[in-house]
């Protein structure tokens, strides 16, 4: 085990220098409540969302968001992402190490289990997972359920005093796993297929401790999260995102096979990975080969109970652990993510151990998934650059999947930064004619932003207002979206939009020469009560760059805000209230003195 880790580590030496890329940013940088160590970032990790103050989703993963606090302030890794990687890294290790130990329980045999554990722990399809510092949620959610299963086993054959503690290592396990991400949840039904495919190990009064020391760790999990979805409004997943949700039942179901049969297909030959499946990577409608593969796959289930309870076990356990985000039970807000496969991907190497271990020839079998363990780590290896920056990240994705509109869009901004006009606006152009054939509702606002950002710098002011409006809007077809959404659950909300849309008008009005329109902009967005402290921010900066010497901006200490008593501002603020929605406009144009 020790060499396996030691080929394990080789296989992702590379990946500590990865940078914080992805929803990285998002999730550590941008997360107040990971960068102290305090008692109301502790109460704001424990009652509110895994996103954060980004977006409405309703995820709860506190553990995670705990681990990255640990990171961030506990261990002083700050920006720094090294420490994460090892954090990261070290879990995927004593994953490995369960694997063996269930191989072990299930196989019994050493060096078939050893196989088992590196079969599946050197796999470059696992990068997404480790590599990518937010995979840890995968990571941690597989810790839970692995080692929650193997106290389950140990459990119903052991006494006394070690029978207890290892019912408290299943409750613990149990609590990491859900409170690290939902997919754990999985773990009865897990619990529950070696029960039905080993019922002789052990008698069934027995087994029932083990549901029973999860009851407390379950009910506390839905009981929080039931809480957190009490207060929070009901987040839109975008059409963008999961564009099965825009398809009839069938259709999206057929698609939702043929992803399974890429999932599969990746195991087998991972070429063509790729960080994100999203708009218009997955062409809808279903595939022969993945419905044969996946019909195999259920005639596997049925013969190998009789002839190889190992087989079945691991069969049922790739489809059983990936039903909770294969989106045929319940669509979710991804179409398809390798970090998915994380845990599944155990069954597809139990599959491949227990045929080698039935051929005659066995020691050339184990010989040769030897060989084939050294080839997944130099894949690993070559897999690991692509996420050590965005624009390595990203090119990686639109090579893989040219169609991909997220691709194109994020490279846009990347390029962008960097000053590399020419190809930002390529890249821009390229992500807005993917999207050209889509309905305004099932489209997205960010790609209209970052195309008027590259159009503005590149001083096509006209183009980057066409843009604009266009992105305006889809984002109104959102709002309505998103009200329809919260009023089907009895919920009144106020979506606040895509900021940097606004941002970006303003922007534009103001290299064109017109600051005093983009002003306007800002404070109608303001006042129509989208509360992002982007827009202030970006109204103060307006005001200091465009009006120096005037009264518009204040400071208190270390503070700057817009003094609305300014004639400059408080003009601004009257042309704003004329521009928006009644009553509203009526109510802001009294509450400002405006005539």
């Amino acid at each position: 085990m020790a060499a396996l880790w030691a080929l394990a580590l080789i296989a992702y030496s590379n990946s500590f220098q990865g940078g914080m890329v992805f929803d990285n940013a998002t999730a550590i940088l941008k997360d107040p409540r990971v960068h102290a160590v305090n008692g109301q970032n502790l109460q704001l990790i424990v009652n509110e969302e895994y996103w954060y103050n980004s977006s409405t989703t309703g995820l709860y993963r506190p553990l995670t968001t705990l681990s990255y606090l640990v990171n961030y302030a506990v261990l002083g890794n700050g920006p720094n992402p090294a420490g994460y990687h090892w954090f990261n890294f070290l879990v995927h290790a004593a994953n490995m190490l369960l694997v063996y130990l269930l191989g072990l329980a299930l196989l019994d045999d050493d060096y078939w289990a050893l196989a088992l554990a590196g079969l599946w722990g050197l796999h470059p399809l696992l990068t997404e997972a480790v590599t990518n510092i937010v995979g840890r949620a995968d990571l941690m959610a597989a810790f839970g359920v692995l080692a929650g299963l193997l106290c389950h086993i140990h459990a119903a054959a052991a006494a006394g005093r070690r029978r207890w503690v290892w019912l408290a290592g299943l409750a613990v396990s149990a609590c990491i796993g859900l409170f690290s991400k939902e997919a754990a949840a999985v773990l009865p039904a897990v619990m529950l297929l070696y029960d039905l495919t080993w019922p002789k190990r052990a008698a069934w009064r027995r087994r029932f401790a083990g549901y029973a020391a999860m009851a407390l760790p379950f009910a506390v999990f839905f009981l929080l999260r039931a809480e957190l979805h009490a207060h929070l409004p009901v987040g839109l997943i975008p059409y963008a995102d999961n564009p099965l949700f825009g398809y009839d039942f069938w259709t999206a179901r057929l698609t939702a096979v043929k992803i399974i049969g890429k999932y599969i297909a990746l195991f087998f030959w991972p070429a063509h990975q790729s960080a994100d499946y999203s708009y218009n990577s997955i062409p809808p409608g279903g595939s022969w080969v993945a419905v044969v593969v996946c019909i195999a796959g259920i005639a596997g289930l049925v013969l190998s109970y009789r002839r190889s309870k190992p087989l079945f076990f691991f069969l049922a356990f790739f489809f059983g652990t990936l039903a909770p985000t294969s989106n045929l039970l319940l669509l979710i807000g991804s179409v398809m993510a390798e970090r998915f496969v994380y845990l599944p991907a155990m069954g597809l190497a139990g599959c491949v151990v227990v045929l080698a271990a039935s051929l005659p020839e066995n020691r050339v079998a184990l010989a040769a998934i030897g060989a084939i363990c050294v080839a997944l780590a130099a894949a690993t290896y070559l897999r690991n650059p692509a996420w050590h920056d965005d624009v390595g990240l990203w090119t990686s994705v639109a090579q893989a999947y040219p169609e991909n509109f997220k691709a194109h869009t994020t490279l846009a901004e990347q390029f962008a930064d960097r000053g590399q006009i020419d190809r930002a606006v390529a890249e821009s152009d390229r992500s807005l004619e993917i999207l050209a054939g889509l309905p305004d509702e099932h489209n997205t606002p960010r790609p209209f932003a970052t195309a008027a950002m590259c159009y503005r710098l590149k001083g096509d002011y006209q183009k980057a207002v066409a843009a604009l409006e266009h992105g305006l809007k889809v984002e109104a077809l959102e709002i309505v979206q998103i009200r329809q959404i919260n009023a089907e659950h009895g919920k009144r909300v106020k979506p606040t939009g895509w900021p940097p849309l606004y941002v970006e008008l303003a922007r534009t009005f103001q290299d064109g020469g017109q600051w005093d329109r983009g002003a306007i902009v800002l404070i109608e967005a303001i006042e129509d009560g989208n509360t992002s402290p982007l827009l202030s921010s970006e109204l103060v900066a307006l005001y200091r760059k465009s009006a120096p010497n005037s009264c518009a901006v204040r400071v208190t200490g270390a503070t700057a805000s817009i003094d609305a008593n300014c004639p400059l501002v408080h003009s601004h603020l009257c042309a704003a209230a004329q521009l928006l929605p009644s009553p509203r406009s009526t109510t802001v144009a009294q509450s400002f003195g405006c005539q």
